[in-house]
Parts: C-alpha cells; structure tokens; sequence
C-alpha cells in the first residue's frame, strides 16, 4: 500500500484487549470454582459454615448452593438441599437455603454468556494485534476486529462487561440478603466458594471501572503506554522499583481470592511518586506503609502459630488459601525492599547516608550539591530584584519615556 508523503504516519492505536481477556478468564475460572463448590474443586469449605442439630446428633454444615455436607467425629454425610428440605418441611433453613441457592446459581450461570461475548471479542483483537494472519480479524487499526465500527465495538464490550458486573454483583447481593444467620446452633459464617464470588466482582469491577474511563476519555491508553515506556527507560534502581510495586498489586489481587486487603492502594502511591516525583506521594506512600506493617507483622504471627503446618496443604489449608499466604508473605518482604529502594532513591537522604559515612562523593551527593547551588541563586536573584511596587512601576515607565 502505498503512502501520501504528506500525511504523517500516526502511531499504532493502544488495546487493553490482553488484559481483558486475561481479567475475564481469571473472573470465570473464579466463578466456576464458586459456583461447584469444594464437592468438585476439593478446596476447604464452601459457601456456608455453621453447626446444626440433626436427628439429634450435632454436626458441622458445608453448605452450597445445590447441596450441603454433614461431618461430625462418626463421618460425613452428602445430601441435596431439596432432600432436606422435603423430609424437615417447608418452612425449615433447608428450603431457604435451596431457594436462594437456586436462584444464585441461576443468576451467575447467566453471567457467563457477557463474560463468554468479552473473552471471544478481546481475543480476536489480540490475536489480529499480533500476527493479523486470520482473515476474520484482519482489519482496520481503529479497534474493530470483527468487522465491526469501532464505536459499536466498543460499546459492546463495555456492555458486556458492564453485565458480568452487574450479575456478579447481583448473585453476591442476592446470597447475603437472603443467607440465614444460623443453622439453629450458633452463628453461620460465609466460607471459600462466597470468598472466591467476592474476588471476581473485583475483578470484573477492574474491569468495567478501566472500560468505563475510557468510554469517557477520563484517561487514554497512550498516557499508560507513555508511563510503561518512562518505566522501562529509567535507570536499574527505579525501574526496579517500578517492577516491585507492580509485582505487588499483583500479588493483592491473589490475596484478595481470601480476604480483602486495601493496603492495595498503598502501591499505586509510590507508583505515583515514581512517575510524577511529587515529595507528598513519596511521604504518603512511606507513612502508609510503616502504619500497615505491624497489622502485617500480626497477620503472619497467626499464620506462624501453627508452624510448619501453616504453609502445607492439608485440612485446615487449601490450594487457594495456601497460595494467598504465599502472596501475602511476598508483600511484607517488598514492603520492606520498598521501603529501603525509595529512601535510597530520595535524594536528600542519599545526601545524608553520604554524610553519615563521610563520602562527598557520589551521584546522590552531586545532585544535592546542585540542587543546593539552584535554590541559593534564586534567592539571590530574588534579593537583588525585588518586586515593584505599582507605584515604582509608574515612576519608572515616566522616566523611560522621551523628553519633549
């Protein structure tokens, strides 16, 4: 294809098609693992625990959203909720529970079908983005990959992604209205599969939130590509840096399959001060992080508690948790290195640790040095050219002015 010399070549236009497709997949394999339970996925615990009387014996309750397990020191029994419900009547916990697991599992079995339309329509964008070899997504650099205009491209995955939210969200909502508070002995606590449904409105809530700045223009793709390539371009320490936060906002997004840390934020302010060199982001993102520390410190004392024992797979331990405590032990070890790599990159307390070890020597202290020189000239500057007042300034235009 031949070009007009006088049109400038505009740059390849930015998809988030990747990380859509990946955010979407990891929400419905998440999904999937809610919605079967720890019957099918052999994980710890399900969407309610609590204990029940039952033909007088006691037992402890796992219930999902189609059936529930009975364990007690003689065994453990399976049984659907529909099967307890008709043998203890129609107005027991059991047909409520079988009523409002019904209708959870109806509504997230729903929200497959935006979260399939989401997966299909990024991935042919991706593969078109990075080879172009399949006719069907061969086409035009404007976002249509299926043959589509770009705006009703756009707006569809936005409203796809927008309803695996919505119904996510939904069935989440729908579960806690309407989840008893008690099987009849003590309280009902929410267990692994509500944990894993919480993590993927999370991730689907990225999702549409990133969708919805874009269908807005509250920010571009251009201006992350720019802060990608500012971070690969820094030097070893801050790119490093950089890598270190970004690792870590991952690893809350492991974290969060368990529970809910917003010490997540903490890392997009030192990301912030990365990229802006704002001294506020710098002392926000360092005071944050000393104030989560002991919470941290205590978190991993409990885990310690049962020695070897909290790290290995076993009863009390499933995959999902295990890899949480995983991740949750690697952002204590960056805070700490983040901690450390800042202050070291912060230039007045390079100047001090210069100081202190009695080196002048150095990029940090030259910085300094110069920093030094530029705010006493200005005050220099500023002392011998003060500003004049209007009535000088008058006084001063009169007297430039020619004689008669």
């Amino acid at each position: 294809m031949l070009l007009n010399a006088a049109e400038p070549l505009r740059p390849r236009r930015a998809s988030l098609s990747l990380w859509l497709f990946m955010f979407t997949l990891l929400g419905c394999a998440v999904l999937v693992a809610a919605i079967l339970g720890s019957s099918y996925t052999g994980l710890s615990g399900d969407w309610l625990t609590a204990d029940v009387l039952l033909g007088g014996e006691i037992y402890l309750a796992t219930v999902g959203l189609t059936d529930v397990r009975l364990q007690n020191e003689r065994g453990s029994q399976k049984y659907g909720l529909p099967q307890l419900c008709k043998q203890t009547g129609f107005d027991s916990v059991w047909c409520t529970l079988d009523a409002i697991g019904a209708e959870t599992e109806t509504t997230l079995t729903y929200a497959f079908v935006p979260a399939f339309v989401v997966v299909v329509l990024s991935l042919l964008t991706v593969l078109r983005n990075c080879c172009g070899m399949l006719p069907c997504v061969a086409g035009p650099d404007d976002g249509s990959a299926v043959g589509l205009p770009s705006a009703t491209y756009n707006a569809l995955m936005l409203l796809c992604m927008l309803a695996f939210w919505a119904l996510t969200t939904w069935g989440l909502f729908q579960y806690s209205l309407h989840a008893p508070a008690t099987l009849g002995m003590g309280a009902a606590y929410y267990d692994r599969s509500y944990g894993l449904l919480r993590a993927c409105v999370l991730y689907a809530s990225l999702g549409s939130v990133t969708l919805l700045a874009l269908a807005f223009s509250l920010w571009d793709t251009q201006t992350a590509q720019m802060l990608v390539a500012e971070a690969l371009a820094a030097r070893f320490h801050k790119q490093w840096l950089y890598w270190m936060l970004s690792i870590q906002l991952v690893l809350y997004l492991v974290v969060a399959l368990d529970t809910f840390d917003y010490a997540a934020i903490v890392p997009l302010l030192g990301l912030n001060y990365l990229s802006s060199k704002a001294p506020q982001m710098l002392w926000a993102y360092v005071l944050l992080t000393v104030v989560t520390l002991p919470q941290d410190a205590v978190a991993l004392a409990r885990i310690g508690a049962a020695g070897v024992h909290g790290w290995q797979l076993g009863d009390d331990v499933d995959a999902v948790e295990l890899v949480a405590r995983v991740a949750f032990a690697a952002i204590v070890v960056l805070k700490g290195v983040l901690l450390l790599g800042m202050g070291m990159l912060h230039t007045r307390f390079h100047f001090v640790v210069k100081c202190f070890e009695g080196d002048g020597s150095g990029d940090a202290h030259a910085q300094y040095d110069a920093h030094a020189q530029y705010d006493a000239h200005a005050v220099e500057v500023k002392r011998q050219n003060p500003p004049i007042r209007s009535d000088k300034r008058i006084s001063t235009y009169r007297s430039a002015l020619p004689g008669p």
